[in-house]
């Protein structure tokens, strides 16, 4: 009985843990190890990727994809091009993806210098911003709607008083497509974004 099986599972207290994280990987295999809960880690780069295509804009175009093998049908049904599609580049590289020709059973969850020059200054990630930016900006004329969609759309809630607060007085009355871009990469970055918990 399926549904018996997942009331199980979901209604458990193990389930129902809240997640924590590990200061090293190393202790997750240890003999000591006690189970607290789900382990925190960060999305894959490909999830990343992913991520920001649905809460934003597409990062890549129909035209990055490795090789035109999908069926006809099934592009139809894909809002974005996803990144497990893309041929490596040097954004989803520096967020840990590896190359094709490696075989890699696991990977690193922890930030790095290079993952964080590459969300600073990278060309894919901020060009893709930068669109969406541009395109947000004729869409939504009032900031406090655009404030409310973002958060939507990026951490699936609403913005608490305290946010809502922050992000009008970094957007002002009448923002620039910058200031929305500025705003969209602070989301991105948020740890509730880019986490999984």
């Amino acid at each position: 009985d399926i549904k018996k099986l997942l009331f199980n599972i979901l209604s458990s207290q193990t389930y129902q843990l809240p997640s924590v994280g590990v200061k090293e990987p190393e202790m997750l295999m240890a003999k000591d190890f006690v189970f607290r809960g789900m382990i925190r880690k960060r999305l894959s780069a490909e999830q990343f990727a992913d991520a920001v295509s649905a809460a934003l804009t597409p990062l890549y175009g129909d035209s990055m994809i490795v090789s035109k093998v999908l069926p006809t049908s099934v592009k139809s049904n894909i809002p974005f091009t996803r990144a497990s599609l893309v041929v490596n580049n040097p954004f989803l590289t520096a967020l840990g993806r590896p190359g094709r020709e490696t075989v890699t059973t696991s990977r690193s969850s922890q930030a790095n210098l290079i993952q964080a020059l590459e969300l600073t200054n990278g060309n894919t990630f901020n060009q893709g911003i930068k669109r969406a930016a541009e395109i947000w900006r004729r869409e939504y004329s009032d900031p406090a709607k655009l404030i409310t969609v973002l958060y939507r759309r990026s951490l699936g809630r609403l913005p608490s008083g305290d946010e809502q607060s922050i992000a009008m007085n970094a957007l002002g009355a009448n923002p620039t497509t910058d200031d929305i871009q500025d705003l969209m990469w602070a989301m991105m970055i948020h740890p509730e974004f880019q986490l999984i918990y």
